[in-house]
């Protein structure tokens, strides 16, 4: 009894190690622990296997992950298809100060300092962002003043 209860135990543990990243948003560094640059294995070997992959005209590719509630978009530069943009859809995956899809403006604006927002050109949402580089991170608002959706990429020169 005693020897199974200790395999179980170790069953756990390795069952937890091998977990994929959570999806956590680092603001201008990473979502789920993936970073602008990325190699499309390095993605894989991270956080697994996408539920859908689409590759459309442009060369651009695009790995869903349902679980996670993210997108991971890569892009030919030269040789390498890379990492470009992160997109983040579904409710529950925030920062550290606990913003995310969903959040209110207000929860946005006390957790996540330095934003510069601005009307988009369809009126309705708002974008706020913050920019380091060429690294941005941008949370779009609804006229309902609810986090919509959260994208992380490189700004284009």
């Amino acid at each position: 009894m005693r020897i199974s209860v200790v395999i179980a135990a170790a069953l756990t543990v390795f069952a937890f190690a091998a977990a994929p990243a959570s999806a956590e948003i680092v603001i201008n560094k990473s979502i789920a622990g993936v970073e602008p640059g990325m190699s499309q294995e390095e993605v894989l070997d991270l956080i697994g296997d996408p539920n859908t992959t689409i590759t459309n005209a442009a060369f651009d590719t695009t790995y869903t992950y349902r679980k996670l509630g993210i997108k991971v978009i890569f892009a030919p530069n030269g040789d390498t298809n890379d990492v470009t943009h992160i997109v983040v859809y579904k409710k529950g995956e925030t920062t550290a100060t606990g913003v995310g899809v969903g959040s209110t403006y207000k929860q946005m604006r006390a957790g996540v300092p330095g934003l510069h927002c601005v009307r988009a050109p369809n009126r309705v949402h708002r974008w706020c962002s913050k920019q380091t580089g060429r690294i941005f991170t941008n949370f779009t608002v609804t006229s309902t003043k609810k986090i919509r959706e959260v994208t992380f990429g490189y700004r284009g020169d």
